[in-house]
């Protein structure tokens, strides 16, 4: 667990999917959605709606008419654009920074069935490179060392893994 506690306040709602917009940092393949078990899902939800609720966050100025961005449950919020629901649970955060999206997605993640290594290294792809430039503008004098010590010190902070 990260030495740092993050507390998330959020509030339970239910809200139109096509609202919501998938995050570009979901590391996961179309594949992962045209295998039997999304298949079933489909199924499920045609005949019982989203049981589980998605995650979201506020998605402010955005012109598409879409209000949120999705963080966690991409399979159910598809299942219920495939199968044409109205209204789906959903855990409603705050607009957040960036960074603190992708670490938030990350736990939720890592705590569930997790990403394979290929999927966890797609996901912290634009938090090392964002990462990168801040300590980069920091300390303009700091060697590769240094950068990339600092590097793996903040992102142990921010994903709550060991080296």
């Amino acid at each position: 667990m990260s030495k740092h506690k993050k507390k998330i306040d959020g509030v339970l709602d239910r809200v139109d999917p096509k609202h919501i917009v998938r995050s570009k940092e979901n590391p996961r393949s179309e594949d992962f959605f045209k295998d039997k078990n999304f298949l079933r899902l489909k199924e499920s939800v045609a005949k019982f709606g989203v049981i589980v609720p998605v995650i979201i966050k506020h998605f402010p100025n955005r012109r598409d008419g879409k209000k949120y961005q999705l963080i966690d449950g991409e399979r159910r919020w598809r299942a219920a654009i495939e199968t044409n629901q109205d209204k789906i649970p959903a855990y409603v955060l705050p607009a957040e920074k960036h960074i603190k999206v992708l670490a938030t997605m990350f736990q939720i993640h890592m705590n569930q069935q997790g990403w394979d290594p290929t999927e966890q290294a797609r996901a912290l792809e634009a938090t090392i490179v964002d990462l990168m430039s801040k300590i980069e503008q920091k300390d303009k004098t700091a060697d590769i060392k240094q950068i990339e010590e600092e590097l793996v010190k903040q992102l142990i902070d921010i994903t709550g893994t060991d080296r």
